[in-house]
C-alpha cells in the first residue's frame, strides 16, 4: 500500500524502527516498472532496511529474490557493494538478472566511504550476463 505521507507516490510498506534514510519509515521508495514481454512488472526499486553487516544485509536481500538465485559476479567499489544474482525462475520470466546495489546511506543522502555496515539495496534488472558497472558511482 502507498504511503501517503511521501510526496512521489512510489513508496510502500511502513516501518517506523528503520533508521535514516528511511522517510516517515518507508520499507521501498523509487519503485518504478517496465513493459517487459507486453506485461508491466516492478524493474527496480531501492529497500530500506535496518543497518546490517554485509552478510546480513544480503540475507534481507535474498529474501527478495527467488529462491534459485545464486551469486554471478560482485564488485566492491568505495561506497558501496554491487553483486548480480542469476535465477532460472527470473530468467524464465523476463530473461533478466537481478543486480543489487548495498550502500550505507547517511544524513544528508550521501553513502558512507568504505561502508562495513549497510542500510539500503538498490534492486535493478539487467539483461542476463550483465558485467559488473565500475563507471556508475555509488
Amino acid at each position: 500500500m502507498p504511503n501517503p505521507n511521501f510526496n512521489n507516490g512510489m513508496v510502500y510498506g511502513d516501518d517506523p524502527s528503520l533508521p535514516y534514510p528511511a522517510v516517515n519509515g518507508a520499507v521501498y521508495i523509487a519503485v518504478f516498472d517496465n513493459d517487459i514481454t507486453g506485461t508491466k512488472r516492478i524493474a527496480g526499486y531501492i529497500l530500506n532496511m535496518p543497518t546490517a553487516d554485509r552478510d546480513g544485509a544480503l540475507a534481507r536481500v535474498r529474501q527478495e529474490l527467488p529462491s534459485d538465485a545464486t551469486v554471478a559476479w560482485e564488485l566492491t567499489l568505495d561506497r558501496c557493494y554491487r553483486v548480480a544474482f542469476d535465477s532460472a525462475r527470473l530468467k524464465a520470466v523476463t530473461d533478466v538478472r537481478a543486480i543489487v546495489q548495498l550502500e550505507d546511506v547517511q544524513q544528508g543522502g550521501k553513502s558512507a566511504p568504505n561502508p562495513h555496515s549497510f542500510n539500503q539495496a538498490n534492486f535493478v534488472l539487467a539483461a542476463v550476463g550483465a558485467p559488473p558497472t565500475t563507471y556508475i558511482d555509488c
